[in-house]
């Protein structure tokens, strides 16, 4: 489902809109899944029930474009 919503986002910025970040507010126990994904952790709501991640899909695209040309 990560990886889906992901693709979404990815395909909708460069057709339709200028999506940049995908936010998830995770259960505590489920920071870690999020992380194996790259999402990083608002260091500020580290301690609440439900911290927020975030990951931004451009970074992702330009790392996969630099695998790609080399």
């Amino acid at each position: 489902m990560v990886k889906q919503s992901m693709a979404i986002s990815i395909v909708i910025s460069r057709r339709f809109s200028g999506c940049r970040f995908i936010t998830v507010d995770a259960y505590k126990e489920r920071v870690g899944f999020y992380l194996k994904y790259g999402f990083k952790l608002v260091e500020s709501t580290k301690g609440k029930n439900y911290p927020k991640l975030y990951l931004n899909h451009i970074e992702i695209l330009k790392q996969v474009r630099a695998l790609n040309s080399a």
